[in-house]
């Protein structure tokens, strides 16, 4: 109970600091942000406690104990696990005790509290969205309200990124990557943002390797638009460097992972969606009746891109994808209305590099999920980006959106 005591001063205490140095929130928004955060990661960490047995978290959390442990044997112990590979990284092993290993950290800062560890990943992903909050809006200070709604308000990925959940660390360094980048953008220091999307690249890959190359096409977009500032490269130049970058970065993904392999892919994608399937009970399941090959992936791709943008659909599936049937009616009906004015479509480097971030994982991922739950928690990954460049489109003609975001 003093524990409890001591790191609920700890976490208030800080909080307090930053509410007062930062100044792009009101105080109550920011106390509102930060507690919400807090209540909900609680929340998830009691129902999966209460209602999930072995679920994701439960296993994650026992996984980062037994990290933790390893310093009874003293730091050297430690720190040798730490930095060792106990599983080949293909297997899931590996990705799940590479999460206990960053986990370890807060358990062993708490003394393996569930809960404070819980609260303390919450306000880690309140952190990193306050951050890039506060980065985008120094640039484009007049779509505050969008950047609110899209970092802080909505429902999916506020759900999906509080407690002790993978993608409450994957977000984060998502977010922290787009800040390095605005940095590298507008400072004259490159070395330590390069250094940080480096490291934050190396922590995703290890987590959720399948996010690492869609990143990858659009760091080659963003280095094109370096590029021809500098150089005025033609059209056919553009589309030859665009070409090498991409099939460099299938690649590279190949030799980092054995499921990225281009005569893997299909088979990979094909067994996860068999397994959610099987273990969904074909409760609040979508279907895609694909084969594990190239050609029956092709033919099913429009519908499994319109699944990862806009599904679950008015009163599909589960009465639990209520937050989901708004959300992706909110995206239909922008993505509608921008279409509606298709003439006036501008495209920038930046605009392209995150197109192409969103509609990669937007098309595989439900290749790999087929429940409408798994898919929402999932594509948080790219969410509040896709909801924040369709609410700027129906508010403004392209060229004006170019010439913000571009």
């Amino acid at each position: 109970m003093i524990l409890a005591f001591i790191h609920i001063f700890f976490i208030v205490s800080i909080l307090l600091i930053i509410s007062k140095k930062q100044t792009i929130l009101p105080a109550p928004y920011f106390w509102c942000f930060a507690t919400s955060k807090i209540i909900i990661g609680i929340t998830i960490g009691y129902l999966f406690v209460e209602l999930k047995e072995g679920s994701d978290t439960l296993f994650l959390f026992s996984q980062g104990k037994m990290v933790a442990n390893q310093l009874n044997d003293g730091l050297g112990t430690y720190l040798e696990f730490i930095f060792q590979s106990q599983f080949p990284s293909f297997k899931s092993e590996s990705r799940n005790l590479f999460f206990g290993k960053i986990l370890s950290v807060p358990i062993i800062f708490t003394q393996g509290n569930f809960w404070l560890t819980n609260i303390y990943l919450s306000l880690l992903n309140f952190l990193a969205g306050l951050l890039l909050f506060k980065k985008l809006l120094e640039k484009y200070s007049d779509l505050k309200v969008q950047l609110l709604v899209s970092v802080f308000l909505l429902p999916s990925v506020q759900i999906w990124t509080s407690g002790i959940i993978k993608e409450s660390i994957l977000v984060s360094f998502i977010y922290l990557i787009i800040v390095s980048l605005l940095y590298l953008s507008s400072s004259k220091m490159k070395l330590i943002p390069i250094a940080l999307i480096i490291v934050c690249c190396f922590f995703i890959f290890n987590i959720k390797y399948y996010v690492l190359p869609p990143l990858l096409f659009g760091f080659i977009i963003l280095f094109l638009g370096v590029i021809k500032r500098k150089i005025n490269l033609t059209r056919y130049m553009e589309f030859g460097l665009s070409v090498i970058g991409i099939l460099a970065t299938m690649l590279f993904s190949s030799l980092l992972q054995h499921h990225l392999d281009l005569s893997i892919i299909p088979q990979s994608l094909h067994d996860n969606y068999q397994t959610i399937i099987y273990n969904s009970f074909l409760k609040n399941i979508f279907i895609l009746s694909f084969d594990p090959t190239w050609d029956s992936i092709l033919i099913y791709s429009p519908l499994s891109l319109m699944t990862g943008l806009f599904r679950p659909l008015l009163f599909e599936g589960s009465m639990f994808n209520i937050l989901y049937w708004i959300e992706s009616t909110v995206a239909i009906c922008f993505t509608c209305y921008s279409f509606y004015y298709w003439k006036r479509w501008r495209f920038s480097y930046v605009i392209l590099a995150a197109l192409a971030f969103i509609l990669t994982l937007a098309l595989f991922l439900p290749f790999a999920t087929g429940n409408f739950g798994t898919l929402a928690r999932y594509r948080v990954i790219y969410w509040p980006l896709f909801l924040f460049m369709i609410s700027i489109i129906p508010l403004n003609d392209f060229v004006s959106f170019r010439q913000r975001i571009g």
